[in-house]
């Protein structure tokens, strides 16, 4: 009999993509809209698990037939050019005058709210790996150090490697209190940060502002996602999203995500949101991404989803994750705005390095600031006979 208590995937585990022994489990894990997750034999299970496990075979088909794909645009022939940082407007990002968030580049955003600032997913290694020898590159580098940034609190999503870095955890260290998921601590503490606290979907801690006296409330909420650092660990950490929210502000931290309904309950319970940092890339292959990462329409849904007053892209332009183009999720984005009628002001991509108060629109929308790549992308994709604005 397998020990309810087992730390440890068996080969089986591995092959099949699915305990037998935890079938039973599934039950009583709440809803689509209203998820909980619970350890089963060392792992975390949640409603979703049938649909976002993936088989061995079914990973090394993904990697043995893995390409970057590349647009074929007559007037760019590297795209990954386009892709521009700002220069940090120092004031700006470092003012406690009102919320604002700034964009690092990939999972990784500063937000700033009652005088407190939150780092999510701090990333600022070359590659998203467990070795700085091989694994993805960064095409563009980070606008900015850590250490030229205030950072109290940091907010882990998960524990993959584009968003646990142990090089960018050790440089923060236990100068900023760590909020992460159920099983994180002890990872962690092999990078020397003990300052941390755990925390189960639904879950909150509260934070009181020494600036303002006001409490500042973070939720960690629900995603349909998985994570690992390895082989043997799947899902023996949790996975999710963040709300912060204070009487001056809310704002949504998704993380990494497939779409799945529990955004509506997010944005009925604690919506609607000032701001929300919503990921658009790493999509494709559909067949093997649907279940984990959303595609840029899905993306637009979970703004809608969520109630956000203002959303922007995450999780692209920064590192080649998956097989779209670099500039893809931007353009994707664009066209599902156009198809579901939702204002580029309202969600939009931003420059590395950007900051934005919460009632400001980026004027630097990667569609809007390149419309002849834009048109010539929508052509490209009536030649192929897919939908369109």
């Amino acid at each position: 009999m397998v020990s309810p208590n087992r730390q440890y995937l068996s080969l089986k585990d591995l092959f099949s993509g699915e305990d037998s022994t935890a079938v039973e489990s599934l039950r009583g894990l709440g809803t689509a809209e209203h998820p909980i997750a619970k350890k089963v034999n060392g792992r975390y299970m949640s409603p979703w698990t049938n649909q976002v496990e993936k088989r061995v075979p079914d990973v090394l088909k993904y990697f043995f037939t893995k390409t970057q794909m590349k647009l074929k645009l007559k007037s760019v022939p590297d795209t990954s050019k386009l892709i521009k940082s700002v220069t940090v407007d120092r004031v700006k990002c470092k003012s406690t005058n009102q919320p604002h968030v700034t964009w690092i580049g990939h999972a990784s955003c500063l937000y700033q709210t009652e005088g407190l600032f939150f780092l999510t997913d701090p990333l600022w290694s070359e590659r998203a790996s467990p070795s700085q020898m091989f694994g993805p590159k960064r095409f563009i580098d980070p606008p900015i150090e850590i250490e030229d940034l205030k950072i109290d609190v940091v907010l882990l999503s998960h524990t993959h490697y584009d968003h646990l870095d142990r090089g960018s955890a050790e440089r923060i260290g236990n100068k900023a209190l760590w909020i992460v998921p159920l099983g994180v601590k002890a990872i962690l503490k092999e990078f020397g940060v003990t300052n941390c606290i755990e925390l189960d979907w639904w879950q909150s801690h509260t934070i009181l502002s020494p600036s303002t006296g006001n409490n500042i409330e973070i939720v960690f909420t629900p995603t349909k996602h998985w994570t690992a650092r390895h082989f043997f660990d799947r899902n023996t950490c949790l996975w999710g999203s963040f709300v912060v929210r204070s009487p001056q502000s809310k704002f949504f931290f998704t993380g990494d995500t497939a779409y799945c309904p529990v955004f509506k309950q997010i944005g009925e319970t604690f919506g609607p949101f000032d701001l929300a940092a919503i990921p658009i890339g790493a999509y494709a292959p559909r067949w093997f991404m649907k279940d984990v990462h959303c595609d840029p329409a899905e993306s637009v849904r979970i703004h809608q989803d969520l109630r956000a007053r203002r959303s922007f892209g995450i999780h692209w332009g920064t590192f080649p994750m998956a097989d779209e183009d670099f500039i893809e999720p931007a353009l994707e984005l664009a066209r599902s705005r156009d198809i579901l009628g939702v204002k580029s002001e309202d969600f939009f991509t931003m420059r590395h390095g950007e900051t934005l108060y919460k009632h400001e629109s980026s004027e630097n929308d990667f569609a809007v600031n390149h419309t002849e790549i834009y048109g010539e992308y929508l052509e490209t994709l009536r030649n192929k006979k897919l939908p369109e604005a």
